[in-house]
Protein backbone atom coordinates (compact mmCIF):
# COMPACT_ATOMS: atom_id res chain seq x y z
CA UNK A 1 0.00 0.00 0.00
CA UNK A 2 2.62 2.28 0.61
CA UNK A 3 4.45 1.46 -2.15
CA UNK A 4 1.30 2.68 -4.41
CA UNK A 5 0.89 5.93 -2.49
CA UNK A 6 4.35 6.90 -3.30
CA UNK A 7 4.00 5.87 -6.91
CA UNK A 8 0.82 7.70 -6.56
CA UNK A 9 2.37 10.51 -5.64
CA UNK A 10 5.04 10.41 -8.20
CA UNK A 11 3.01 10.11 -10.94
CA UNK A 12 1.35 13.61 -9.47
CA UNK A 13 4.43 15.40 -9.70
CA UNK A 14 4.96 14.33 -13.16
CA UNK A 15 1.90 15.46 -14.42
CA UNK A 16 2.41 18.59 -13.06
CA UNK A 17 5.93 18.56 -15.14
CA UNK A 18 4.09 17.27 -18.12
CA UNK A 19 1.21 19.96 -17.93
CA UNK A 20 4.44 22.50 -18.89
CA UNK A 21 6.41 20.59 -20.97
CA UNK A 22 2.79 19.73 -23.28
CA UNK A 23 2.24 23.20 -23.05
CA UNK A 24 5.56 24.11 -24.63
CA UNK A 25 5.28 26.08 -28.18
CA UNK A 26 7.35 24.64 -30.94
CA UNK A 27 8.66 27.57 -33.57
CA UNK A 28 8.78 26.56 -37.28
CA UNK A 29 9.40 27.68 -40.26
CA UNK A 30 6.69 29.97 -42.04
CA UNK A 31 7.09 28.26 -45.42
CA UNK A 32 6.04 25.00 -43.88
CA UNK A 33 2.66 26.21 -42.66
CA UNK A 34 1.59 28.60 -45.27
CA UNK A 35 -2.22 29.62 -45.01
CA UNK A 36 -2.89 29.52 -49.33
CA UNK A 37 -3.36 25.58 -49.52
CA UNK A 38 -3.83 24.86 -52.84
CA UNK A 39 -4.83 21.15 -54.22
CA UNK A 40 -2.19 18.94 -55.60
CA UNK A 41 -2.98 17.06 -58.97
CA UNK A 42 -1.02 13.77 -59.62
CA UNK A 43 -0.52 11.85 -62.83
CA UNK A 44 1.18 7.59 -62.03
CA UNK A 45 2.81 6.28 -64.66
CA UNK A 46 4.62 2.92 -64.59
CA UNK A 47 8.18 2.10 -66.02
CA UNK A 48 7.55 -0.50 -68.33
CA UNK A 49 10.14 -3.44 -67.91
CA UNK A 50 8.60 -6.75 -68.63
CA UNK A 51 10.30 -8.91 -65.77
CA UNK A 52 9.15 -12.31 -63.95
CA UNK A 53 5.88 -14.45 -64.45
CA UNK A 54 3.30 -12.06 -62.75
CA UNK A 55 4.38 -9.00 -64.82
CA UNK A 56 1.09 -8.62 -66.81
CA UNK A 57 -1.11 -9.06 -63.92
CA UNK A 58 0.63 -6.74 -61.83
CA UNK A 59 0.51 -4.13 -65.24
CA UNK A 60 -3.31 -4.66 -65.45
CA UNK A 61 -3.79 -3.79 -61.50
CA UNK A 62 -2.20 -0.59 -62.19
CA UNK A 63 -4.49 0.49 -64.78
CA UNK A 64 -7.08 -0.10 -62.43
CA UNK A 65 -5.51 2.49 -60.10
CA UNK A 66 -7.75 5.84 -58.85
CA UNK A 67 -6.19 9.13 -58.01
CA UNK A 68 -7.81 9.66 -54.30
CA UNK A 69 -10.31 12.68 -54.02
CA UNK A 70 -7.71 14.81 -52.37
CA UNK A 71 -5.54 15.21 -55.72
CA UNK A 72 -6.65 16.38 -59.38
CA UNK A 73 -6.45 13.37 -61.24
CA UNK A 74 -4.45 13.75 -64.36
CA UNK A 75 -4.58 10.66 -65.22
CA UNK A 76 -3.45 10.48 -69.06
CA UNK A 77 -4.07 8.10 -71.88
CA UNK A 78 -0.89 5.87 -71.60
CA UNK A 79 0.55 5.54 -68.03
CA UNK A 80 3.68 3.76 -69.58
CA UNK A 81 7.03 4.17 -69.66
CA UNK A 82 9.02 2.12 -72.37
CA UNK A 83 12.61 2.75 -70.81
CA UNK A 84 15.56 2.54 -73.15
CA UNK A 85 17.56 0.44 -70.60
CA UNK A 86 16.08 -1.36 -67.25
CA UNK A 87 17.80 0.29 -65.08
CA UNK A 88 17.39 3.83 -65.46
CA UNK A 89 18.09 6.62 -62.93
CA UNK A 90 15.92 9.67 -61.66
CA UNK A 91 17.63 11.63 -64.29
CA UNK A 92 17.34 9.15 -66.98
CA UNK A 93 13.12 8.91 -65.99
CA UNK A 94 13.00 12.62 -66.52
CA UNK A 95 14.35 12.88 -69.46
CA UNK A 96 11.81 10.36 -70.47
CA UNK A 97 9.29 12.00 -69.44
CA UNK A 98 10.26 15.38 -71.43
CA UNK A 99 11.72 13.64 -74.20
CA UNK A 100 8.66 11.21 -74.78
CA UNK A 101 6.22 13.92 -74.94
CA UNK A 102 4.64 12.43 -71.26
CA UNK A 103 4.45 16.06 -69.54
CA UNK A 104 2.32 17.55 -73.10
CA UNK A 105 -0.06 14.93 -71.95
CA UNK A 106 -0.83 16.40 -68.16
CA UNK A 107 -0.45 20.00 -69.68
CA UNK A 108 -2.88 18.58 -72.47
CA UNK A 109 -5.32 18.19 -69.86
CA UNK A 110 -5.05 21.11 -67.50
CA UNK A 111 -5.82 22.89 -70.51
CA UNK A 112 -8.55 20.66 -72.48
CA UNK A 113 -6.75 20.00 -75.51
CA UNK A 114 -8.99 18.92 -78.50
CA UNK A 115 -8.98 16.10 -81.08
CA UNK A 116 -8.01 19.46 -83.58
CA UNK A 117 -4.66 21.06 -81.52
CA UNK A 118 -6.88 23.71 -79.81
CA UNK A 119 -7.09 24.59 -76.07
CA UNK A 120 -9.78 26.16 -73.60
CA UNK A 121 -10.04 26.72 -69.70
CA UNK A 122 -12.78 24.48 -68.95
CA UNK A 123 -10.93 21.86 -66.76
CA UNK A 124 -8.71 25.39 -65.33
CA UNK A 125 -11.67 27.01 -64.65
CA UNK A 126 -13.49 23.96 -63.26
CA UNK A 127 -10.78 23.13 -60.79
CA UNK A 128 -10.20 26.55 -60.05
CA UNK A 129 -13.90 26.93 -58.38
CA UNK A 130 -13.28 23.38 -56.74
CA UNK A 131 -9.74 24.29 -54.66
CA UNK A 132 -11.86 27.61 -53.81
CA UNK A 133 -12.10 28.17 -50.32
CA UNK A 134 -15.14 30.36 -48.27
CA UNK A 135 -12.78 32.91 -47.81
CA UNK A 136 -11.99 33.08 -51.31
CA UNK A 137 -15.86 33.74 -52.70
CA UNK A 138 -16.59 36.23 -50.29
CA UNK A 139 -13.34 38.11 -51.34
CA UNK A 140 -14.01 38.01 -55.08
CA UNK A 141 -17.59 38.85 -54.33
CA UNK A 142 -16.33 42.47 -53.67
CA UNK A 143 -14.16 42.53 -56.34
CA UNK A 144 -15.18 43.74 -59.84
CA UNK A 145 -14.06 40.44 -61.59
CA UNK A 146 -16.18 38.29 -59.09
CA UNK A 147 -16.66 34.72 -60.38
CA UNK A 148 -13.50 35.39 -63.18
CA UNK A 149 -11.11 36.05 -60.52
CA UNK A 150 -11.60 32.50 -58.75
CA UNK A 151 -11.38 30.91 -62.68
CA UNK A 152 -8.23 32.54 -62.70
CA UNK A 153 -7.15 31.01 -59.59
CA UNK A 154 -6.96 27.55 -61.28
CA UNK A 155 -3.87 28.69 -63.61
CA UNK A 156 -1.53 28.72 -60.01
CA UNK A 157 -2.51 24.83 -59.45
CA UNK A 158 -1.08 24.23 -63.02
CA UNK A 159 2.27 24.23 -60.79
CA UNK A 160 1.28 21.99 -58.56
CA UNK A 161 1.14 19.48 -60.90
CA UNK A 162 3.42 16.04 -60.03
CA UNK A 163 4.06 13.10 -62.20
CA UNK A 164 5.25 10.06 -59.89
CA UNK A 165 6.69 7.10 -62.11
CA UNK A 166 6.75 3.58 -60.06
CA UNK A 167 9.14 0.99 -60.88
CA UNK A 168 8.06 -2.53 -59.30
CA UNK A 169 10.45 -5.38 -59.47
CA UNK A 170 11.71 -8.26 -58.24
CA UNK A 171 8.31 -9.39 -58.02
CA UNK A 172 7.82 -13.24 -56.68
CA UNK A 173 4.66 -14.82 -54.98
CA UNK A 174 5.21 -15.67 -51.52
CA UNK A 175 5.77 -19.30 -52.67
CA UNK A 176 9.34 -18.06 -54.18
CA UNK A 177 9.38 -15.50 -50.70
CA UNK A 178 9.34 -18.42 -48.83
CA UNK A 179 11.88 -20.50 -51.48
CA UNK A 180 14.25 -18.03 -50.54
CA UNK A 181 13.87 -17.78 -46.91
CA UNK A 182 14.46 -21.48 -46.82
CA UNK A 183 17.72 -21.60 -48.82
CA UNK A 184 19.43 -18.34 -46.62
CA UNK A 185 18.40 -20.13 -43.82
CA UNK A 186 19.04 -23.67 -44.57
CA UNK A 187 16.06 -24.81 -43.05
CA UNK A 188 12.70 -25.59 -43.26
CA UNK A 189 10.20 -22.46 -43.35
CA UNK A 190 6.54 -22.66 -42.59
CA UNK A 191 4.45 -21.17 -45.19
CA UNK A 192 1.77 -19.48 -43.33
CA UNK A 193 0.74 -17.02 -46.11
CA UNK A 194 0.01 -15.87 -49.82
CA UNK A 195 0.07 -13.28 -52.21
CA UNK A 196 2.81 -11.56 -53.43
CA UNK A 197 6.31 -9.36 -52.58
CA UNK A 198 8.42 -6.33 -54.62
CA UNK A 199 10.43 -3.46 -54.72
CA UNK A 200 8.13 -0.55 -55.00
CA UNK A 201 10.45 2.42 -56.16
CA UNK A 202 8.63 6.07 -56.54
CA UNK A 203 10.34 8.90 -58.71
CA UNK A 204 8.74 11.90 -57.86
CA UNK A 205 8.80 14.92 -60.42
CA UNK A 206 6.90 18.45 -60.16
CA UNK A 207 5.93 20.07 -63.48
CA UNK A 208 8.22 23.52 -63.98
CA UNK A 209 5.80 25.98 -65.40
CA UNK A 210 7.75 29.13 -65.60
CA UNK A 211 7.04 32.54 -67.00
CA UNK A 212 9.57 31.90 -69.77
CA UNK A 213 7.25 28.39 -70.73
CA UNK A 214 3.84 29.92 -69.89
CA UNK A 215 4.80 33.21 -72.11
CA UNK A 216 5.69 30.77 -74.73
CA UNK A 217 3.01 28.48 -74.69
CA UNK A 218 0.46 31.25 -74.73
CA UNK A 219 2.20 32.98 -77.50
CA UNK A 220 3.24 30.05 -79.86
CA UNK A 221 1.44 27.12 -79.11
CA UNK A 222 -2.00 28.23 -78.21
CA UNK A 223 -4.50 27.64 -80.59
CA UNK A 224 -8.01 28.65 -80.46
CA UNK A 225 -10.71 25.99 -82.45
CA UNK A 226 -10.77 27.35 -86.09
CA UNK A 227 -7.90 29.25 -85.71
CA UNK A 228 -5.84 29.52 -89.10
CA UNK A 229 -2.33 27.68 -88.74
CA UNK A 230 -4.36 25.24 -85.94
CA UNK A 231 -2.17 22.38 -87.55
CA UNK A 232 1.19 23.89 -87.28
CA UNK A 233 1.07 24.96 -83.46
CA UNK A 234 -0.71 21.53 -83.36
CA UNK A 235 2.56 20.06 -84.08
CA UNK A 236 4.44 22.56 -82.88
CA UNK A 237 2.66 21.66 -79.18
CA UNK A 238 3.73 17.70 -79.81
CA UNK A 239 7.50 18.58 -80.74
CA UNK A 240 8.18 20.80 -77.69
CA UNK A 241 9.85 19.61 -74.06
CA UNK A 242 7.98 21.30 -71.23
CA UNK A 243 10.20 20.38 -68.21
CA UNK A 244 9.83 18.95 -64.72
CA UNK A 245 11.98 19.29 -61.75
CA UNK A 246 12.71 15.88 -59.53
CA UNK A 247 11.50 16.22 -56.06
CA UNK A 248 12.54 12.89 -54.61
CA UNK A 249 12.38 9.10 -54.58
CA UNK A 250 11.68 6.24 -52.35
CA UNK A 251 11.95 2.82 -52.61
CA UNK A 252 10.17 0.14 -50.03
CA UNK A 253 9.40 -3.68 -49.60
CA UNK A 254 6.01 -3.71 -50.19
CA UNK A 255 4.33 -7.29 -49.74
CA UNK A 256 -0.04 -7.38 -50.33
CA UNK A 257 -0.25 -10.94 -48.83
CA UNK A 258 -3.31 -13.11 -46.69
CA UNK A 259 -3.29 -16.02 -44.44
CA UNK A 260 -3.74 -19.21 -45.82
CA UNK A 261 -6.90 -21.91 -45.50
CA UNK A 262 -6.64 -23.44 -42.28
CA UNK A 263 -5.61 -20.93 -39.89
CA UNK A 264 -7.59 -18.99 -37.32
CA UNK A 265 -6.24 -15.81 -38.93
CA UNK A 266 -7.33 -16.79 -42.49
CA UNK A 267 -10.23 -14.66 -44.21
CA UNK A 268 -13.71 -16.36 -44.79
CA UNK A 269 -12.84 -16.03 -48.55
CA UNK A 270 -9.62 -16.13 -49.75
CA UNK A 271 -9.24 -12.69 -52.40
CA UNK A 272 -7.93 -13.83 -55.60
CA UNK A 273 -4.70 -13.40 -57.08
CA UNK A 274 -5.64 -10.19 -59.11
CA UNK A 275 -7.01 -8.65 -55.88
CA UNK A 276 -3.94 -9.52 -53.68
CA UNK A 277 -1.57 -7.66 -57.14
CA UNK A 278 -3.99 -4.90 -56.91
CA UNK A 279 -3.85 -4.40 -52.87
CA UNK A 280 0.18 -4.79 -53.67
CA UNK A 281 0.10 -2.11 -56.62
CA UNK A 282 -2.25 0.53 -54.64
CA UNK A 283 -0.01 -0.31 -50.90
CA UNK A 284 2.79 1.13 -53.00
CA UNK A 285 1.32 4.37 -54.19
CA UNK A 286 -0.31 4.90 -50.96
CA UNK A 287 2.92 4.78 -49.26
CA UNK A 288 4.85 7.35 -51.54
CA UNK A 289 1.61 9.38 -51.26
CA UNK A 290 2.29 9.41 -47.30
CA UNK A 291 5.96 9.79 -47.30
CA UNK A 292 5.40 12.78 -49.96
CA UNK A 293 2.91 14.25 -47.01
CA UNK A 294 5.72 13.87 -44.70
CA UNK A 295 7.89 15.74 -46.21
CA UNK A 296 6.62 19.03 -49.03
CA UNK A 297 4.22 21.56 -47.44
CA UNK A 298 2.61 21.34 -50.87
CA UNK A 299 1.02 18.14 -49.92
CA UNK A 300 -0.11 18.91 -46.57
CA UNK A 301 -3.60 20.30 -45.58
CA UNK A 302 -3.73 23.96 -43.84
CA UNK A 303 -6.64 25.85 -42.85
CA UNK A 304 -7.25 28.09 -39.99
CA UNK A 305 -9.50 27.44 -37.04
CA UNK A 306 -12.88 28.57 -37.91
CA UNK A 307 -14.83 27.85 -34.49
CA UNK A 308 -13.98 26.40 -30.76
CA UNK A 309 -15.57 24.59 -28.55
CA UNK A 310 -15.97 22.00 -30.21
CA UNK A 311 -13.08 22.88 -32.63
CA UNK A 312 -14.13 23.34 -35.95
CA UNK A 313 -12.63 24.32 -39.22
CA UNK A 314 -13.73 24.65 -43.57
CA UNK A 315 -12.15 21.11 -44.94
CA UNK A 316 -13.46 17.42 -45.17
CA UNK A 317 -13.49 15.28 -47.44
CA UNK A 318 -12.41 17.36 -50.41
CA UNK A 319 -9.48 17.64 -48.28
CA UNK A 320 -9.12 13.84 -47.66
CA UNK A 321 -9.77 14.03 -44.28
CA UNK A 322 -10.67 11.16 -42.26
CA UNK A 323 -11.73 10.64 -38.39
CA UNK A 324 -8.88 10.30 -35.78
CA UNK A 325 -6.53 12.37 -38.42
CA UNK A 326 -4.16 13.95 -36.71
CA UNK A 327 -3.25 17.85 -37.01
CA UNK A 328 -0.90 20.52 -35.49
CA UNK A 329 -2.33 24.00 -34.72
CA UNK A 330 0.19 27.12 -35.21
CA UNK A 331 -0.07 30.20 -33.81
CA UNK A 332 1.81 32.44 -36.45
CA UNK A 333 4.25 35.14 -35.13
CA UNK A 334 6.93 37.93 -35.58
CA UNK A 335 10.27 36.91 -34.32
CA UNK A 336 13.34 39.64 -33.41
CA UNK A 337 14.53 40.03 -36.63
CA UNK A 338 10.52 40.37 -38.63
CA UNK A 339 10.57 36.75 -39.79
CA UNK A 340 7.07 35.50 -39.53
CA UNK A 341 7.32 31.85 -37.47
CA UNK A 342 4.75 29.57 -36.80
CA UNK A 343 4.83 28.53 -32.37
CA UNK A 344 2.96 25.11 -32.10
CA UNK A 345 0.30 25.86 -29.81
CA UNK A 346 -1.59 22.03 -29.73
CA UNK A 347 -2.48 19.09 -30.93
CA UNK A 348 -5.97 18.06 -32.55
CA UNK A 349 -7.93 14.76 -34.11
CA UNK A 350 -10.98 15.14 -36.16
CA UNK A 351 -13.77 13.85 -35.32
CA UNK A 352 -16.62 14.52 -37.39
CA UNK A 353 -16.27 14.68 -41.27
CA UNK A 354 -17.28 17.10 -43.66
CA UNK A 355 -18.10 16.35 -46.91
CA UNK A 356 -17.48 19.20 -48.80
CA UNK A 357 -16.97 17.82 -51.86
CA UNK A 358 -18.80 20.89 -54.17
CA UNK A 359 -17.39 24.20 -55.27
CA UNK A 360 -17.07 26.49 -52.49
CA UNK A 361 -20.30 28.94 -51.76
CA UNK A 362 -19.04 30.66 -48.80
CA UNK A 363 -21.21 28.93 -46.58
CA UNK A 364 -19.18 25.31 -46.45
CA UNK A 365 -20.07 22.62 -44.18
CA UNK A 366 -17.30 22.53 -41.02
CA UNK A 367 -15.68 19.44 -39.36
CA UNK A 368 -14.98 19.03 -36.17
CA UNK A 369 -12.02 18.21 -34.04
CA UNK A 370 -11.03 17.60 -30.35
CA UNK A 371 -7.59 18.30 -28.36
CA UNK A 372 -5.19 16.15 -27.90
CA UNK A 373 -2.10 17.94 -26.85
CA UNK A 374 -0.68 21.57 -26.21
CA UNK A 375 -1.79 24.96 -24.93
CA UNK A 376 -5.15 26.96 -25.43
CA UNK A 377 -5.77 26.72 -29.34
CA UNK A 378 -8.36 30.09 -30.22
CA UNK A 379 -9.81 30.99 -33.29
CA UNK A 380 -7.50 31.69 -36.49
CA UNK A 381 -5.24 29.77 -35.47
CA UNK A 382 -3.71 27.78 -38.57
CA UNK A 383 -3.99 23.63 -38.50
CA UNK A 384 -1.46 21.91 -40.60
CA UNK A 385 -1.67 18.04 -41.18
CA UNK A 386 0.61 15.49 -39.70
CA UNK A 387 0.78 12.05 -39.66
CA UNK A 388 0.96 9.36 -37.39
CA UNK A 389 0.87 5.57 -37.34
CA UNK A 390 -2.15 4.98 -35.80
CA UNK A 391 -0.50 3.11 -32.89
CA UNK A 392 0.94 3.60 -29.24
CA UNK A 393 3.26 1.44 -27.36
CA UNK A 394 3.93 1.35 -23.30
CA UNK A 395 6.22 -0.04 -21.18
CA UNK A 396 5.92 0.07 -17.50
CA UNK A 397 5.59 -1.93 -14.20
CA UNK A 398 3.33 -3.51 -12.26
CA UNK A 399 2.47 -4.51 -8.19
CA UNK A 400 -0.52 -5.42 -6.51
CA UNK A 401 -2.97 -8.36 -7.23
CA UNK A 402 -0.03 -9.13 -10.34
CA UNK A 403 3.71 -7.89 -10.50
CA UNK A 404 6.16 -7.70 -13.30
CA UNK A 405 7.16 -5.73 -16.08
CA UNK A 406 4.53 -5.15 -18.68
CA UNK A 407 3.86 -4.07 -22.27
CA UNK A 408 1.25 -2.82 -24.43
CA UNK A 409 0.85 -2.27 -28.08
CA UNK A 410 -2.28 -0.44 -29.18
CA UNK A 411 -3.73 0.62 -32.75
CA UNK A 412 -6.28 3.27 -33.33
CA UNK A 413 -9.09 0.92 -34.98
CA UNK A 414 -11.22 4.39 -35.97
CA UNK A 415 -7.93 5.94 -37.58
CA UNK A 416 -6.98 2.37 -39.27
CA UNK A 417 -9.41 -0.16 -39.82
CA UNK A 418 -13.13 1.19 -39.56
CA UNK A 419 -14.12 4.85 -39.50
CA UNK A 420 -17.33 4.49 -38.18
CA UNK A 421 -15.98 3.64 -34.73
CA UNK A 422 -16.39 6.36 -31.90
CA UNK A 423 -13.21 7.93 -31.98
CA UNK A 424 -10.04 6.77 -30.54
CA UNK A 425 -11.13 3.22 -30.10
CA UNK A 426 -8.26 0.90 -29.41
CA UNK A 427 -7.57 -2.76 -30.10
CA UNK A 428 -4.53 -3.80 -27.83
CA UNK A 429 -1.83 -6.72 -27.40
CA UNK A 430 -0.43 -7.33 -24.24
CA UNK A 431 2.13 -8.74 -22.85
CA UNK A 432 4.22 -9.22 -19.07
CA UNK A 433 7.24 -11.12 -17.65
CA UNK A 434 7.98 -11.63 -14.17
CA UNK A 435 10.65 -13.69 -12.31
CA UNK A 436 9.12 -16.32 -9.88
CA UNK A 437 10.55 -19.44 -8.09
CA UNK A 438 7.62 -22.71 -7.79
CA UNK A 439 8.25 -26.17 -6.76
CA UNK A 440 5.85 -28.85 -7.49
CA UNK A 441 6.16 -32.45 -6.48
CA UNK A 442 4.41 -34.82 -9.36
CA UNK A 443 3.49 -37.77 -8.39
CA UNK A 444 4.45 -39.15 -11.99
CA UNK A 445 7.60 -37.12 -13.04
CA UNK A 446 8.92 -35.84 -9.48
CA UNK A 447 9.96 -32.22 -8.58
CA UNK A 448 9.64 -29.75 -11.21
CA UNK A 449 11.00 -26.20 -10.79
CA UNK A 450 8.89 -23.36 -12.12
CA UNK A 451 10.82 -19.73 -13.08
CA UNK A 452 8.78 -17.39 -14.38
CA UNK A 453 5.17 -16.04 -14.78
CA UNK A 454 4.52 -14.81 -18.45
CA UNK A 455 1.39 -12.84 -19.51
CA UNK A 456 0.14 -12.14 -22.82
CA UNK A 457 -3.54 -11.01 -23.91
CA UNK A 458 -5.89 -8.29 -26.17
CA UNK A 459 -8.50 -6.56 -25.52
CA UNK A 460 -10.69 -3.46 -26.87
CA UNK A 461 -10.27 0.26 -25.25
CA UNK A 462 -12.02 3.60 -25.77
CA UNK A 463 -9.96 6.72 -24.59
CA UNK A 464 -11.19 10.22 -23.82
CA UNK A 465 -8.92 13.31 -23.66
CA UNK A 466 -9.81 16.09 -21.41
CA UNK A 467 -8.64 19.48 -20.39
CA UNK A 468 -5.90 18.73 -23.55
CA UNK A 469 -3.28 16.75 -21.51
CA UNK A 470 -5.05 14.34 -19.82
CA UNK A 471 -6.38 11.32 -21.18
CA UNK A 472 -8.74 8.17 -19.50
CA UNK A 473 -9.05 5.02 -21.21
CA UNK A 474 -11.81 2.17 -19.97
CA UNK A 475 -10.90 -1.36 -21.16
CA UNK A 476 -11.58 -4.87 -21.26
CA UNK A 477 -9.52 -8.07 -22.16
CA UNK A 478 -8.42 -11.28 -21.58
CA UNK A 479 -5.70 -13.13 -22.33
CA UNK A 480 -3.53 -16.24 -21.22
CA UNK A 481 -1.08 -16.21 -18.08
CA UNK A 482 1.71 -19.08 -18.32
CA UNK A 483 3.92 -20.79 -15.62
CA UNK A 484 6.90 -22.11 -17.29
CA UNK A 485 9.98 -23.97 -16.26
CA UNK A 486 13.55 -23.45 -17.84
CA UNK A 487 14.49 -27.14 -17.57
CA UNK A 488 11.48 -28.59 -19.31
CA UNK A 489 9.05 -26.37 -21.42
CA UNK A 490 6.78 -29.50 -21.52
CA UNK A 491 5.98 -28.76 -17.99
CA UNK A 492 4.38 -25.21 -18.58
CA UNK A 493 0.92 -24.73 -17.24
CA UNK A 494 -1.46 -22.07 -18.17
CA UNK A 495 -4.40 -20.36 -17.21
CA UNK A 496 -6.93 -18.03 -18.69
CA UNK A 497 -7.63 -14.62 -17.15
CA UNK A 498 -10.20 -11.89 -17.17
CA UNK A 499 -8.44 -8.35 -17.18
CA UNK A 500 -10.72 -4.84 -17.25
CA UNK A 501 -9.55 -1.30 -16.02
CA UNK A 502 -8.92 2.06 -16.54
CA UNK A 503 -5.62 3.90 -17.67
CA UNK A 504 -4.95 7.45 -16.62
CA UNK A 505 -2.32 9.53 -18.54
CA UNK A 506 -0.89 12.66 -18.76
CA UNK A 507 1.12 14.51 -21.83
CA UNK A 508 4.63 14.74 -21.19
CA UNK A 509 4.62 15.86 -24.98
CA UNK A 510 2.05 15.38 -27.19
CA UNK A 511 3.37 12.58 -28.49
CA UNK A 512 4.66 10.98 -25.25
CA UNK A 513 2.35 10.10 -22.01
CA UNK A 514 2.82 8.81 -18.07
CA UNK A 515 0.43 6.35 -17.77
CA UNK A 516 -1.42 5.10 -14.87
CA UNK A 517 -2.80 1.54 -14.88
CA UNK A 518 -5.76 0.72 -12.59
CA UNK A 519 -6.96 -2.99 -13.41
CA UNK A 520 -8.11 -6.19 -12.00
CA UNK A 521 -6.74 -9.69 -13.32
CA UNK A 522 -9.67 -11.82 -12.62
CA UNK A 523 -7.79 -15.01 -12.36
CA UNK A 524 -10.25 -17.51 -11.40
CA UNK A 525 -9.83 -20.32 -14.41
CA UNK A 526 -8.53 -23.92 -14.32
CA UNK A 527 -5.22 -24.52 -14.60
CA UNK A 528 -4.29 -25.87 -17.92
CA UNK A 529 -1.72 -28.43 -18.71
CA UNK A 530 0.30 -29.05 -22.26
CA UNK A 531 -2.60 -30.75 -23.47
CA UNK A 532 -5.28 -28.54 -22.19
CA UNK A 533 -6.28 -30.67 -19.69
CA UNK A 534 -7.44 -29.36 -16.61
CA UNK A 535 -5.83 -30.44 -13.32
CA UNK A 536 -4.98 -29.28 -9.22
CA UNK A 537 -1.60 -28.07 -7.40
CA UNK A 538 -2.00 -28.96 -3.92
CA UNK A 539 -6.08 -29.34 -3.72
CA UNK A 540 -5.83 -25.85 -5.86
CA UNK A 541 -8.02 -26.16 -8.75
CA UNK A 542 -7.77 -22.55 -10.09
CA UNK A 543 -4.89 -20.24 -10.87
CA UNK A 544 -5.43 -17.84 -8.41
CA UNK A 545 -5.89 -20.28 -5.60
CA UNK A 546 -2.76 -21.80 -6.88
CA UNK A 547 0.02 -19.05 -6.62
CA UNK A 548 -1.77 -16.67 -4.85
CA UNK A 549 -2.43 -14.13 -7.98
CA UNK A 550 -5.05 -12.06 -9.00
CA UNK A 551 -7.01 -8.99 -8.32
CA UNK A 552 -6.92 -5.46 -8.10
CA UNK A 553 -2.74 -4.06 -9.79
CA UNK A 554 -1.44 -0.97 -10.10
CA UNK A 555 0.75 -0.40 -13.63
CA UNK A 556 3.05 2.80 -14.15
CA UNK A 557 5.05 3.54 -17.18
CA UNK A 558 5.68 5.52 -20.06
CA UNK A 559 3.69 5.29 -23.28
CA UNK A 560 5.25 6.47 -27.15
CA UNK A 561 2.31 7.30 -29.82
CA UNK A 562 3.90 5.93 -32.97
Amino acid sequence: MKTTFALILLFLGFTLYGQKSAQSGKIVNRESISDNYNRVSLTYLLLDVPTGSYYDMMKQAFSRVSVADKYDDNTIGNPFIKPSSPNLNSYEIKTALVSGHYVNSVIAKWFSRKADGSFGVETLHQRGLYNATDADVLNAGADKRGLAKIKDMGEKLVNNSFIIVYKIDDLIDMNEYYNRQQQKSKTLVNRYKNGFVANVTAYVYQLDFNEPIKNEFFEKLWADPGEVGIGQKKEAFDRFEFPVTSISSSTVLMESSQWNPGYSTSPLVQASREDMMFGLVQGGINNSLTSLEEKFGQFKVTASIFNTWPFRAKIGKKEGLKKDDRYFVYEMEQDRNGKIVGRRKGVIRASKIADNRQVATGQSQLSNFYQVGGQNIKKGMQLQQSHDAGGTFSIGGSEGGVSGLDARLEINMTQLIWSQLPTMTKFYIEGAFQPATFKVNYTTSGTTTYNYFLRYGFGLGKEFCFLRNLRLQPFAGAGFEELSSLDDSKMTLKSLYIHPGFIFAINLKYNIQLIWQFSDYMMDSSIMDKDNKAMTISGAATWGQAWNRGGITNTFGIRFEL
